[in-house]
């Protein structure tokens, strides 16, 4: 199984240079395997504010940030019904129905790369090899097995 990074770590748009979570996007669906995908990454959401600082976990302060809900549309309460059980941080992706709508949209490409992982026999199912290359770039050739 691959995954960008742990379900317990902050959301990758918080942690990678604006811009390089799509290139991460492709270099996960192009790994040989499972590509696991943390709820929110797709979106390019972050974190939400640390937890209330009363809150505790396993017997110590949790300072952490909180993994907020996604917004699934531009309604109150990012259509959930009637609200979300945590509450939705300030918009820091747009909802997933205009991303869908959207063609450039990080949903988009993760679909758009889902859909090519199925399509193709090299990703669904070949081999990947590192190839050399110069100027500290990452290289993987995927080949059909068949």
């Amino acid at each position: 199984i691959w995954t960008l990074l742990p379900s317990d770590a902050p959301r990758v748009a918080g942690v990678v240079a604006p811009g390089l979570e799509r290139a991460l996007a492709v270099l996960l669906l192009c790994c040989p395997g499972v590509a696991a995908i943390a709820s929110g990454d797709e979106l390019g959401l972050l974190d939400g504010p640390p937890r209330r600082p009363a809150a505790f976990e396993g017997g110590r302060r949790s300072s952490e940030p909180e993994r907020v809900p996604m917004a699934w549309d531009e309604r109150a309460g990012g259509g959930f019904a009637p609200w979300p059980w945590r509450p939705l941080a300030a918009p820091t992706a747009p909802p997933v129905s205009r991303q869908r709508r959207d063609a450039d949209s990080l949903l988009s490409l993760y679909r758009r790369g889902i859909a090519l992982r199925r399509s193709a026999s090299a990703l669904a199912g070949g081999s990947a090899v590192p190839v050399a290359v110069d100027g500290g770039t990452l290289a993987v050739l995927r080949e059909d097995r068949f």
